[in-house]
């Protein structure tokens, strides 16, 4: 913009266009700068930030000509409700504000005379007091040129900015001696970004790329400013990221954001019923089907006709005051832990309430739902999920839950003692006894015999054959040996054997055959629960009583690729042990 204001054609605009248009150039200037409203009184002020040295001060006044001796009454009547409410407050509870600076703006540039009587004016004042005019407002005005095509010639105004911007932004980009390509690039870039940090004056959109390590779009990082953000997917996990950040400390409240949303996922299905849920309770969901329409700021008023919605919990949902406390039908205290991951949300077309806890070891969770109705709030326990937890621990908080008895008295109270809840009747599941229990004690029984640390599994996932495979380990290992029927081994010569190798398998077969040597299994045992895999280091063995001898003849006749099937003697039984020691020696198998 060339030229300057014309303050005596604009004046006649109106007060309040004047000195919102000059609110506006202090609030792009000072971000954290906040501007009085009605409702709230100005108090004398009508701009002010809050900084470490105290508080920072702007009176603006439309004045754009010299000023009347009324107008400078006003300007006396604004410094005085300025220092009785703010710099010497009367009444009993009347705290006084630190202040670091005070300045009056005015569009006239004062005279000689007025400037001494600011002077005299503010003489008490032990801070700053500066009077800023013209050279001030028209400094900020080609500072941020969007704001004041805006005021100065509307929308029309503005196009023609726009058009001006998007010339130069687009210009070919060529290399010079001077400048590299990408310099080039980047100084369009540039031009760019200021013609889009120019589309709306409470708001600015921050953008860039990121590669991302993993599927799905990125999640806001620590520290991020913005309150809308948008990515789309480019290609090779590279996401384009739009950002809306606020321009000043006031923006959300001048201009709310929003997105009109319409799900379109119909009744009956899943996502439909996980959406219900969240209107009513809160609850999160994840991939629903909607139209967007967005409110505010500068995508307002854009549409996508189909878009992927999910809900996640933020920071403030969770809390970390709650515990579970139980009394015996004696009056004692049985317990009382404190509850971990709490949540608490509520529907967002209802001021229903839900709390979501579990207990430390996650071995019981309970979800709390309050409809507001004043009847008898309603909760539900269930099993948590344990998986990679310490066995020990599970097992630990397991033995605590056990205790409780349906005739006790549960409390839900925050950490100041306040109750969010009283019942009875509270039953523990009983696949804590069935499942839960077993598989922590056995691990912790089994950890002894091996040298990796177990954790536990998640027992909703594991199948009924490896739970009766654990069991049966687990008493092994517990000193009980397994006695089982065998009904016949093989023995077979490997097609390369030496001569040497094939003469020692047959001085084995006929040991075996004269009772001199029993065949024996060693194994380092897998155990696998749902989809965790433990190998214990202790070995078993597993031996056989005895045999039916094989004739020398038969084993004269074996030669490589040949096999000899071994059957059992008088006693079919087969033992299995746990080695009560590291052996002395590997002992070699002679059947599998």
């Amino acid at each position: 913009m060339t030229g300057g204001l014309d303050w005596a054609v604009l004046g006649d605009r109106g007060g309040e266009s004047l000195e919102d248009f000059i609110a506006k150039l202090l609030r792009r200037e000072y971000p954290d700068a906040q501007q009085m409203t009605p409702a709230q009184g100005d108090g004398g002020i009508d701009i002010f930030r809050r900084t470490p040295e105290g508080l920072v001060v702007w009176q603006i006044k439309k004045y754009a000509a010299p000023i009347t001796s009324g107008q400078w009454t006003k300007i006396k009547k604004s410094w005085k409700t300025f220092w009785d409410t703010h710099v010497e407050p009367t009444g009993d509870d009347a705290i006084p504000e630190m202040i670091a600076a005070y300045y009056l703006v005015t569009p006239w540039t004062p005279t000689e005379e007025r400037y001494r009587n600011f002077d005299n004016l503010t003489v008490s004042a032990t801070f700053l007091t500066q009077w800023d005019s013209d050279a001030f407002i028209q400094g900020l005005a080609e500072t941020y040129p969007a704001i004041t095509e805006h005021f100065v010639h509307g929308p029309g105004g503005y196009e023609r900015f726009v058009k001006e911007a998007v010339t130069l932004a687009t210009a070919p980009v060529e290399r010079t001696g001077d400048i590299s390509m990408a310099e080039a690039i980047n100084v369009r870039q540039e031009a760019l970004d200021a013609l889009r940090d120019s589309i709306n004056d409470n708001y600015y959109v921050d953008r860039g790329t990121f590669t991302a390590s993993a599927a799905g779009p990125p999640m806001p990082r620590a520290g991020e400013v913005g309150v809308f953000f948008r990515w789309t997917y480019l290609d090779n996990n590279r996401w384009e990221y739009q950002a809306v950040v606020p321009a000043h400390a006031q923006a959300v409240e001048l201009e709310p954001l929003s997105t009109q949303v319409t799900f379109l996922d119909p009744p009956g299905t899943e996502v439909y019923e996980s959406v219900q849920l969240w209107k009513e309770w809160g609850i999160p969901f994840a991939d629903a089907r909607a139209r967007t329409v967005q409110s505010g700021g500068p995508f307002d008023g854009e549409v996508v006709e189909e878009s992927w919605l999910s809900v996640m919990l933020t920071d403030d949902s969770h809390r970390s005051d709650l515990a579970l406390r139980v009394v015996g039908t004696d009056g004692a205290v049985k317990f009382s832990i404190p509850l971990t991951g709490v949540t608490a949300t509520s529907g967002v077309s209802t001021d229903w309430m839900r709390v979501h806890a579990t207990t430390p070891a996650q071995v019981l969770t309970f979800e709390l739902r309050d409809d507001r109705s004043g009847e008898n709030p309603k909760v539900a326990f269930a099993v948590g999920n344990v998986d990679g937890l310490d066995p020990a621990d599970v097992l630990d908080e397991i033995e605590l839950m056990t205790t409780i008895d349906p005739a006790d008295t549960f409390f839900i109270e925050m950490m100041t003692g306040a109750q969010m809840l009283k019942g009875e009747g509270l039953m523990t599941p009983t696949s804590l006894a069935t499942h839960y229990r077993p598989v922590a004690a056995g691990l912790v029984s089994l950890q002894a015999s091996a040298k990796m640390n177990f954790v536990m599994p998640d027992i909703r996932e594991m199948q009924l054959g490896q739970f009766a495979r654990f069991e049966s380990l687990v008493s092994i290992y517990e000193g009980e040996a397994h006695v089982g029927h065998w009904k016949e081994i093989s023995m077979t010569i490997a097609d390369d054997a030496t001569p040497e190798q094939i003469e020692g398998a047959k001085s084995e077969l006929r040991a075996l055959s004269r009772g001199e040597q029993s065949p024996v299994a060693i194994e380092q045992p897998t155990i696998s629960l749902a989809d965790r895999s433990f190998v214990l280091a202790r070995p078993i063995v597993t031996s056989r009583v005895s045999f039916t001898p094989l004739e020398d003849a038969v084993i004269d006749a074996l030669g490589p690729g040949e096999t000899v099937v071994i059957t059992p003697g008088s006693d079919d039984s087969v033992i299995t042990a746990a080695v009560v020691r590291n052996l002395s020696r590997r002992m070699r198998p002679v059947g599998v």
